[in-house]
């Protein structure tokens, strides 16, 4: 494992910054790599490459720079990767690929006291390192060995008071998004992409993010009152986009959520997320919860989002 730095943990232990220029530094010797951080960090990944073969930050590289543009994932989903990835330069980035080993990984998980954040940052390695043993770069992938603990499933569902609690303390904008996001079982990010556009023929074209297709969902009346509600509040600049600002801005998912969870905590509810709202939709009506989520699997509606059992009705006795 590399050594740990007091400063500059973007950057691997070798790589000293001396004001804007960096340097890679081994045996007292200081090799200037540029003053421009992304030309800099190649240079040093390629001096790191050619002395130990492939190094980890090789592999950070090629994922991101080069592999995930071609199979692109949920925006959120990137910034995570990119913040565990950070730790992991910080601790195995100059090491070579092939010199990762499972008690290094076990070890970061079991002494970090963070341990939601290191499963994650520990997931992510693993995940890199398969596509690492895809590419030929090492025979096997030493983390499939770490155990961690099992990771716990969401099941929080809000009711209908608590609903209600929190519809009424939001601003219009972001209650209309809670609610379309309700009716539909609908992402954040999904609701906040919705154009005036995708609304024709009675049918809202639902954009999802994950299955990077688009779902049709029938405008109901409910559902046509939220969108004429929208259209109708006052804006300085018209927007191609339902859900608004007062200047007329479309909304990030980001500000949306955290408006959102800021109502819940203001009522009491602690724990409560935007996401949330999807797992209550499913739970509310459960006949359509599959279709409505986007599921092409049954079971993955049932193992995440559909909390307890129905009742059952017993048969009748034969007499």
């Amino acid at each position: 494992m590399g050594r740990k730095r007091s400063l500059h943990f973007d950057l691997p232990p070798l790589v000293q910054r001396k004001g804007k220029a960096l340097y890679y530094v081994r045996d007292r010797q200081w090799t200037p790599l540029g003053s421009d951080r992304l030309e800099a960090l190649k240079r040093y990944a390629a001096i790191e490459g050619a002395i130990a073969g492939r190094s980890v930050w090789n592999l950070l590289d090629e994922y991101f720079i080069r592999y995930l543009p071609a199979n692109p994932i949920e925006a959120s989903t990137e910034r995570g990767y990119k913040r565990y990835a950070d730790t992991i330069r910080r601790y195995w980035g100059a090491d070579a690929v092939s010199s990762v080993n499972a008690g290094d990984a076990q070890r970061f998980y079991d002494f970090n006291p963070k341990k939601a954040e290191a499963m994650n940052t520990v997931r992510f390695f693993k995940l890199v390192m398969g596509l690492a043993v895809g590419w030929d770069w090492v025979p096997t992938n030493p983390l499939e060995r770490v155990r961690m603990a099992p990771r716990k499933g969401r099941k929080v569902t809000l009711t209908a008071d608590q609903m209600d609690a929190v519809r009424a303390v939001l601003s219009p904008p972001i209650r209309i998004a809670v609610d379309i996001a309700y009716l539909c079982a609908a992402r954040v990010s999904e609701v906040c992409d919705i154009q005036l556009s995708d609304i024709r023929d009675g049918v809202l074209h639902l954009r999802r993010r994950k299955g990077r297709d688009v779902l049709p969902i029938e405008v109901t009346p409910e559902l046509a009152e939220l969108v004429e509600e929208a259209k109708r509040l006052p804006r300085k600049v018209r927007s191609l986009a339902l859900i608004t600002s007062s200047l007329g801005r479309q909304y990030n998912e980001r500000s949306v959520s955290q408006a959102f969870s800021a109502a819940a905590r203001s009522v009491g509810l602690a724990d409560v997320r935007f996401h949330d709202l999807r797992r209550s939709s499913a739970n509310a009506e459960r006949d359509t919860a599959q279709a409505r989520l986007g599921h092409s699997s049954e079971r993955t509606t049932r193992k995440h989002y559909i909390t307890g059992r129905d009742t059952v009705r017993p048969i009748r006795r034969k007499l």
